[in-house]
């Protein structure tokens, strides 16, 4: 900041200012947004499987709805088959290795729009906008056949094979909310583990 200092004239003989470092205002507001995008990734984006958190998944999923942006919508829910098996035998760092790898292989099923997150341990939820009943059966065959193609590399050079179950419905965006599509995929789910595990059951929303 500057002001001229004038003779009786009006000719500007010199002039007086100040300057201010503002370099360390502007670091402190770098570092406050630095962190403030940290903390929006930590709440939204799991730390292991680097899919969404439950509560996201769920604010998202939601606001989707919401929105009606879709004539139809699937829900599917994994559930990763005798993962305690899988964590006593090659430890806890094994299993979140598995968690890890599970996680990229339903990944490269899915489009980019579609949601998934983890909803806790080895469960996650999967969203696939303007997705109908054909469609959903064939991400989740997808996925199945992904799995089990070939075996988890662990960080130690051990294999593991692993398989998942998979509940699913497809309801309609508007119609269904998605507590109700949560809880259908979830009773399917169970219908595919009593039947067998590794393998995908459909169950049909009733929509109003």
């Amino acid at each position: 900041m500057a002001l001229p200092i004038r003779d009786d004239d009006g000719k500007v003989i010199c002039w007086f200012g100040t300057s201010t470092d503002v370099h360390d205002a502007y670091l402190l507001a770098e570092q406050r947004e630095k962190l403030a995008d940290e903390l929006v990734n930590i709440a939204t984006v799991d730390h292991l499987t680097q899919v969404l958190t439950r509560r996201a998944f769920i604010g998202r999923a939601s606001a989707f709805l919401d929105a009606g942006a879709a004539a139809e919508v699937s829900m599917l829910m994994l559930d990763i088959d005798h993962f305690k098996s899988i964590n006593d035998t090659y430890g806890h760092a094994g299993g979140d290795c598995v968690l890890v790898c599970a996680a990229k292989r339903v990944q490269a099923c899915l489009k980019q729009h579609d949601l998934i997150g983890r909803l806790g341990g080895e469960e996650f939820a999967v969203l696939l906008p303007g997705c109908a009943v054909e469609q959903a059966h064939q991400v989740a065959h997808r996925i199945l056949h992904l799995m089990q193609r070939d075996p988890f590399k662990l960080e130690d050079g051990q294999q593991v094979s692993v398989t998942v179950s998979i509940g699913m419905t497809t309801g309609a965006a508007g119609a269904n909310s998605l507590d109700e599509l949560l809880m259908i995929a979830d009773q399917a789910l169970y219908g595919a583990k009593n039947g067998g595990r590794n393998r995908a059951v459909f169950s049909s929303a009733q929509t109003a």
